[in-house]
């Protein structure tokens, strides 16, 4: 109390100390007292009302921490990791999910039934379990279920969606060639490492997958590739320079990943754990399709040119249906991609057949080449939907020979017309002619008629004849000069 000893302290030995002194030293002391109980009363109520609340608060902690035990035992921690953020396409991207506690302990997995399940789901691509997983595949690849194994790992593989039809030996052998080394690195790596995809450096690379393509004893790598194009068949076509001849194109992949702790569809249960991963896909296949495969080499184009060429003299039928069959015997064996660049070669040797002493039928068999060959280009992707047939240029040779077919009907229909209207020129030259001579005939008998005037001119000739005969009497006669002057105005007369 420091008033206290402010007021009543500071004596010294020996000072008096008064009652009033004294007495207020007491009072001082009743008062503080007073006050001191009045705030051990307040202090009492305080923790009274402390106590409650700390009561309160226990059953909250108690209700958090049962919360909480509830939490830990019912959700999981789950990580998504990858080997790494970029993949070409037809590599497959294995996705790692590590499931733990809450806490980020080890489960006590030794049970196989009790182990969580992991739902992958990916919008873009198809997906499979890792080998050796116990699995549910989705409906079209886009998810798939893998139950964890005793190191709460589960995994699954993410490709292009193309391959979701491929079996894991198939799919091995396209990672094959993708991994096959070419200047000191992977086919594969060749396209990640690349700046743009006509770099010079990836040319070898290309050959490789042309090489793949064109196997004979395999057509895992044809299959896919045309599987691919299949899909998409516009993005190899484009009136402008396509941006990919230019620039990569890289499909990104976002695969979402959902713990829960059984694959039962009756038991309701909610997500234990939840996450994502993004992983980018390389598109090379395109690239490789526009700038490298499809646009035929001078070889295929030289090799056509020299089978076409003896075919032209052999008539318009004989030459169209021989350019056909010769096609035929090209692209049977063929995939989708591969008829394709030998079609755009035989196109291309039509355009440039020698010509130096071209039959009459030969711009109409150019043409109607060219049609059929335009027409079985386009119906390429279409046939490749339905069943194959034994000859691949059915409908182009089709196209072709109704055009020759028209040709040669049309010829035959010239000739025709040219017989029949020869025959009613002549018909109609008889008939004129005919009717010449009937003329002819008319005007001779009236010319030379009795009262015609070649009649009536012999006439007047004789009488003159016999007139002058008769003066050439006289005059022998020594006639006289007035006879011949009535002979003379006789002879003017007639």
């Amino acid at each position: 109390m420091p008033e206290l000893a402010d007021t009543f302290g500071s004596k010294v030995d020996g000072e008096l100390i008064r009652a009033a002194d004294w007495n207020g030293l007491i009072d001082a002391i009743e008062t503080g007292f007073a006050s001191l109980q009045s705030d051990l009363a307040d202090a009492n109520a305080r923790i009274v009302a402390n106590e409650a609340a700390l009561d309160t608060a226990q059953d909250e902690i108690n209700a958090l921490q049962d919360l909480a035990a509830r939490v830990r035992t019912r959700y999981r921690q789950l990580q998504l990791s990858t080997t790494r953020s970029s993949f070409a396409i037809g590599q497959r991207a294995e996705i790692i999910a590590r499931v733990s506690d809450f806490d980020g302990n080890p489960l006590d997995l030794s049970t196989p039934a009790e182990r969580p399940w992991v739902d992958f789901v990916t919008v873009w691509g198809s997906l499979k379990a890792a080998p050796g997983f116990t699995s549910r595949p989705g409906t079209g690849g886009k998810t798939v279920t893998v139950r964890v194994d005793t190191n709460g790992e589960a995994r699954a593989l993410l490709r292009e969606e193309t391959g979701v039809s491929f079996d894991e030996e198939e799919e091995l052998e396209i990672s094959a060639v993708l991994a096959t080394t070419v200047a000191g690195q992977s086919v594969a790596d060749a396209f990640l490492a690349a700046s743009t995809p006509a770099a010079s450096e990836i040319s070898q690379a290309y050959q490789v997958v042309t090489n793949a393509y064109e196997r004979s004893d395999t057509a895992v790598m044809r299959n896919y590739l045309d599987g691919v194009y299949l899909n998409n068949p516009t993005r190899t076509y484009t009136p402008l320079a396509p941006t990919f001849t230019l620039n990569w194109h890289d499909e990104h992949a976002t695969v979402m990943a959902f713990v829960k702790p059984d694959d039962s569809a009756s038991t309701a249960d909610s997500a234990m754990a939840a996450g994502s991963i993004r992983v980018t896909f390389r598109d090379w296949i395109y690239p490789w399709i526009v700038t490298q495969y499809l646009p035929p080499t001078q070889p295929i184009i030289d090799g056509y040119v020299s089978v076409f060429t003896p075919m032209i003299v052999e008539g318009l039928e004989p030459a169209v249906f021989g350019v056909f069959n010769a096609i035929q015997t090209q692209v049977q064996p063929l995939g989708i991609l591969g008829q394709q660049r030998q079609y755009a070669a035989a196109m291309e040797a039509i355009n440039v057949l020698p010509a130096d002493d071209p039959p009459p039928y030969f711009d109409a068999m150019v043409d109607n080449i060219r049609g059929g060959l335009t027409v079985q280009q386009g119906l390429v992707w279409s046939s490749a939907l339905s069943s194959r047939g034994s000859e691949v240029t059915a409908p182009g040779k089709a196209v072709a020979g109704a055009g020759v077919r028209g040709e040669l009907a049309a010829q035959s229909v010239a000739e025709t017309v040219s017989a029949e209207t020869a025959t009613k020129l002549g018909a109609a030259e008889g008939r004129i002619l005919d009717q010449v001579r009937a003329e002819n005939t008319k005007f001779s008998n009236d010319l030379l008629g009795e009262t015609g005037p070649v009649r009536r001119a012999e006439s007047m000739a004789l009488d003159a004849a016999n007139k002058v005969e008769m003066v050439n009497v006289e005059l022998g006669s020594k006639a006289g000069l007035e006879l011949v002057g009535q002979l003379l105005a006789a002879r003017d007369l007639g």
